[in-house]
């Protein structure tokens, strides 16, 4: 009887149902977390409780007995009857038989025996307590609240310390260096910059281009011309920078964040006939350009020429400075 008795506690650990042929099926309920009325938060926990009308055998009691003895079914069915009929014996002659820790059956005056559950706790429970909830303290609104001297001046310093801390995290953003990735393409056909967004004075590219382009390193410039250089050469159109305050329209082709992505294109745009390009360096970041302008309609003009023409530059622009 002994036996029986650990092998359904043994079960019990994994399964919710544990079927005994002939006797009736002990089953886990799962109770959930909860808070009573008194701020007490219960951990979740479990019930067991014994049900008589289970009496399908569904083999897993049978399979416990052949695992651990190494019996075959019909003779680990055979031991676990015997049992039940011990067990069944006891219980008439004493009238109460002690379950251990899966609880007690009880007989009744009308040869009925009831079921009272143990201190049975799957692992899973083992060592969870109550808590109490301190509720939080409520405050009088009535109070009237003094703000010193000493306080507010701590207020200030506060104030303070954390402008301090976002003026470092913004030097430091600038002070990194910044990788050579293209910048978003301007979508825009025409862009006009006024005099009070326009630097002091731009810095017009005098290192020669590079020649020797990767086609892995081109950034929005496809590997083979769409039409030949020498069946569509562009006439290039000299800058002239001896007068500071005249105005200039380049035809801004690209526009990135480091110098090696800017030679890309401008070797490429020399490849396609754009013998004239050449880049503005501004602060962070380089502007490509095809060609230059001292007169607006002009530029215009070659901007619709370079559309035409050239489908896949379609989002040049024009850079007024």
């Amino acid at each position: 009887m002994n036996r029986l008795i650990y092998h359904i506690e043994f079960l019990l650990h994994e399964h919710n149902c544990v079927i005994v042929p002939d006797l009736g099926g002990f089953v886990i309920n799962a109770i959930q977390s909860n808070r009573d009325d008194s701020n007490l938060l219960n951990p979740p926990s479990c019930e067991l409780v014994f049900n008589r009308d289970l009496i399908h055998n569904d083999g897993l009691l049978a399979q416990s007995y052949m695992k651990t003895y190494d019996l075959s079914f019909e003779r680990a069915m055979w031991r676990i009857q015997n049992e039940v009929v011990e067990l069944k014996q006891i219980l008439r002659d004493k009238s109460c038989l002690d379950l251990d820790k899966l609880g007690s059956f009880a007989l009744t005056d009308d040869n009925r025996f009831t079921y009272t559950p143990g201190s049975f706790v799957r692992p899973e429970f083992f060592g969870l307590g109550a808590i109490k909830i301190q509720e939080l303290a409520t405050v009088d609104k009535t109070i009237p609240i003094t703000v010193t001297e000493t306080s507010r001046g701590w207020a200030y310093k506060k104030i303070g310390f954390t402008a301090a801390a976002a003026a470092a995290i913004i030097l430091f953003m600038f002070v990194l260096p910044v990788s050579d990735t293209a910048i978003e393409r301007q979508t825009a056909n025409i862009s006009y910059e006024t005099k009070w967004f326009r630097p002091k004075q731009s810095v017009i590219n005098t290192k020669p281009s590079q020649t020797n382009v990767e086609a892995n390193d081109l950034l929005d410039v496809e590997s083979e011309s769409l039409i030949a250089a020498n069946e569509t050469e562009i006439p290039s159109v000299e800058m002239s920078v001896a007068d500071i305050d005249q105005s200039t329209y380049y035809i801004i082709m690209g526009v990135f964040k480091g110098d090696k992505s800017a030679s890309k294109l401008i070797a490429t745009l020399k490849e396609e006939g754009f013998n004239a390009a050449n880049w503005l360096e501004r602060p962070d970041r380089f502007d490509v350009y095809s060609a230059s302008f001292n007169v607006e309609k002009e530029a215009e003009a070659y901007l619709k020429e370079v559309h035409n023409k050239f489908p896949k530059h379609n989002d040049a622009w024009i850079l007024k400075r």
